[in-house]
């Protein structure tokens, strides 16, 4: 198995490169219905069927005033539309989590002895991909 290091991710917003990123997290779930029926016998176990999935997580970095994907990133979150959300992990090996989503958290962190950092939540409306291809 060969890792792969996250210094070659990327963050891309509405087909544009967002800069300043240097942190995203991504859950995609599945939520699992009950399906277990009374029984007579000694059964223990529960079953299931898979419900509806989604997916959600964060995108967060350094502010760039000067990143035209952080201004169309804003823009998104307060006045809320979608895009395609591309979440790549390594953009030489070409592996990408992608999708339509909405950014639905916009948090800013500024200290006088720091950087001023950004991040926002987002959540994918549909489904979401996964491709290997650059």
């Amino acid at each position: 198995m060969a890792a792969l290091s996250g210094k070659a991710g990327r963050v891309e917003w509405a087909s544009g490169k967002a800069d300043g990123f240097n942190h995203w997290t991504l859950d995609v779930d599945t939520n699992m219905l009950e399906t277990t029926s009374w029984s007579t016998g000694t059964d223990q176990w529960r079953s299931y069927a898979a419900g509806l999935s989604g997916g959600a997580g964060t995108v967060s970095g350094l502010f760039d005033a000067l990143s035209t994907g952080q201004d169309n990133m804003r823009v998104a979150t307060l006045t809320p539309s979608t895009g395609l959300l591309v979440l790549e992990i390594d953009k030489v090996g070409g592996a990408k989590f992608s999708g339509s989503a909405f950014l639905e958290r916009l948090g800013l962190d500024v200290d006088i002895d720091g950087t001023a950092d950004v991040a926002y939540g987002f959540r994918f409306t549909g489904a979401v991909g996964y491709t290997t291809t650059t």
